[in-house]
């Protein structure tokens, strides 16, 4: 059987923003929606969750995951339907595999022909049919090989299940936490994580990212193999004399264990994939590897595209496996590439020459890459898949070869190359897919010269505030790479604070609205990765100027005071007159700052008065003066 490395999503519900709030039919009709009683939840700035009865978890860029038991999530999410400081509130989409199988140990599929395919290579497909090959269906690696080589480090962040660390093919290719010293109990590096020195475990919330038997091998209850199949074929180990050779075994790729996917069938939730993003952006990966998708429902999982859309690394994304055309049927994350220039899709093609009958297709899909038959390593050993899971590493893998010694390039450049190359083939129609052939890493080689590199720190052009609070923020790239995300915080914070981008509230338009006065720092990275800050000191002005009279035997006097922002406006006149008449430009002007007296005409019965701070706060008053 055929190894589906791909994602389905589960309907648990839809986005609601304050508009839809409104338009729901009963209290019941909301509850109905989150079927697995975890929610997330976006909400304004200054704005904290707490229910201590739900477990509330903050994910950063003003997003939280509650959860709890029904009774206590229901009445949490009533409330949470009626609170104003909320902006959106959407589930926790539950992801799964679609469908999986036994992995072949056969010795007959040692050869890996995505690699070099001499024509040799057969194997027993899906039912029981012999498969024979097609000489030079492979994606041109010995070339790319001999053409390039690189000591240049890249890591390729696998968010999957775990990656086998110890694996014979692996262990030389495992990224290692610079900053975390092995067993110590510690999270030396300060980034929340205990000892993770691979990478960490999202599934399971600790630092295993692989869990095996007695015998070394996959546990079947958390089973492994998919995310460590999909790192050897990205950096399996060449010239150690065993296993395989992976895709980017050329260059200086390591491999950093993600896992967000676990249990029996791959299963996980945005919160997880969330978590899992920000960590390997936070932690210095050019490219995500995402074996995974959803369909129904996904394209309102906003709280997803927003933390790729910003990452400002490379998504290497699966087609997906029904044989469905994505643009009828659209598959997320792949059907982001029409959107995010950071998101590559990739669909599979057979030894054959021919899209695999299980590939998803579309105007998403942009190259094609193998995926039927693959040989590569599993826990503790080495096993055939297929699946547009199995494509998307070979791409991550050439990807890599892009990036080495090219740090400075980013994500729209190196996607526009991979698009470039690729060998096109008779019976693959652009109707299927973008690039109708199979990718060469030989041609992506070839034109490393043309990837755009961008080493201008960007800058922050315009930040300036009112009196309420409003701050406003302009950023601009100056490299050429774009805008990747601007971030801000309370307080005085160096660059590091930011963490990649990965810590602080987004600012999604030119416009926050921070609720405390002092000082904020205001981050913006670019697509490339490089960073600057800007701070601004707020002084947020809520009180109205004062008014008083004051009255003795001699006179009396007007004061007016405003301590704060100072006074824009203040018109007064005798009688008794309404607010509007002020404020449509009548009665006499009186021109002071911060305060003023005025000595006052006595023989008046009544005084009306009326003021403006520079923050728009108003005063009105009407005085009887006798």
């Amino acid at each position: 059987m055929l190894l589906a490395g791909i994602l389905g999503v589960t309907t648990v519900g839809t986005v609601y923003g304050k508009e839809t709030e409104q338009k729901s039919s009963s209290e019941q009709s909301i509850i109905q929606q989150y079927t697995n009683h975890r929610a997330i939840v976006q909400v304004q700035e200054g704005t904290q969750l707490s229910y201590p009865s739900c477990n509330v978890e903050a994910l950063g860029e003003g997003y939280y995951c509650i959860e709890g038991e029904q009774e206590a999530f229901e009445k949490a999410l009533l409330q949470l339907y009626s609170r104003e400081d909320v902006v959106t509130i959407q589930p926790d989409y539950e992801y799964h595999f679609l469908e999986t199988s036994a992995i072949t140990n056969d010795s007959s599929v040692y050869k890996q022909w995505g690699l070099y395919n001499d024509g040799s290579y057969s194997y027993t497909d899906d039912e029981g049919e012999q498969i024979q090959a097609v000489e030079g269906i492979d994606i041109n690696a010995q070339s790319a090989w001999q053409q390039f080589q690189s000591k240049d480090e890249v890591v390729v962040a696998v968010l999957d299940t775990g990656v086998d660390y110890k694996h014979e093919d692996l262990k030389r290719s495992m990224w290692k936490n610079p900053k975390e010293i092995p067993g110590n109990g510690k999270d030396d590096d300060g980034n929340g994580y205990v000892d993770d020195v691979y990478g960490w475990d999202f599934y399971n919330n600790d630092k295993s990212v692989c869990s095996y038997k007695e015998n070394g091998r996959a546990k079947e209850q958390d089973n492994d193999n998919h995310g460590t199949h999909c790192a050897g074929i990205i950096a399996a180990t060449a010239n150690n004399g065993v296993g395989i050779a992976g895709v980017a075994s050329n260059v200086n790729v390591k491999i950093m264990s993600v896992k967000v996917l676990g249990g029996v069938n791959g299963a996980t939730t945005t919160s997880k994939l969330i978590k899992g993003i920000r960590y390997a952006v936070s932690n210095g990966a050019d490219i995500i590897n995402a074996s995974w998708g959803g369909w129904v429902n996904a394209k309102e999982d906003n709280a997803l595209k927003s933390v790729i859309q910003h990452s400002g690394v490379l998504v290497v994304a699966a087609a997906g496996n029904a044989g469905e055309n994505n643009d009828t049927k659209a598959c997320y994350p792949a059907n982001y590439s029409k959107e995010l220039d950071n998101v590559i899709t990739v669909g599979s093609i057979d030894s054959n020459g021919a899209m695999s009958s299980f590939s998803n297709y579309g105007s998403s899909v942009d190259v094609l890459a193998p995926g039927s038959g693959i040989y590569s390593t599993i826990v503790g050993g080495y096993g055939r898949m297929s699946g547009t899971s199995m494509s998307v590493p070979f791409v991550s893998g050439i990807a890599a070869m892009l990036y080495a010694g090219r740090s400075k390039t980013y994500p729209a450049s190196v996607k526009q190359v991979l698009s470039s190359s690729y060998r096109k083939l008779s019976g693959i129609s652009t109707r299927k897919v973008v690039c109708p052939g199979i990718i060469d890493a030989a041609m992506a080689v070839e034109q490393r010269s043309k990837l755009s590199l961008d080493k201008k720190v960007p800058s922050i052009t315009h930040l300036s505030s009112d009196y309420k609070g409003n701050i406003k923020v302009k950023a601009n790239d100056e490299g050429g790479s774009g805008v990747c995300c601007i971030l801000y915080a309370k307080g005085k914070k160096g660059k590091t604070y930011f963490r990649k981008g990965t810590r602080g509230k987004l600012v999604s338009g030119t416009t926050v609205k921070v609720k405390k006065a002092g000082l904020y720092t205001f981050y913006v990275k670019d697509c490339a990765g490089n960073e600057t800050i800007s701070r601004i000191n707020i002084t947020i002005d809520t009180q109205a100027p004062k008014i008083r009279v004051t009255k003795n035997k001699k006179k009396m006097t007007l004061y007016i005071t405003d301590r704060n922002t100072g006074i824009e406006t203040v018109r007064f006149s005798y009688g008794k007159k309404e607010k509007e008449y002020f404020k449509k430009g009548k009665g006499t002007f009186w021109n002071i700052t911060k305060s003023g007296n005025r000595r006052l005409n006595n023989k008046k019965t009544y005084l009306s008065v009326y003021a403006v701070d520079r923050a728009g706060n108003e005063a009105y008053k009407i005085f009887k003066l006798k």
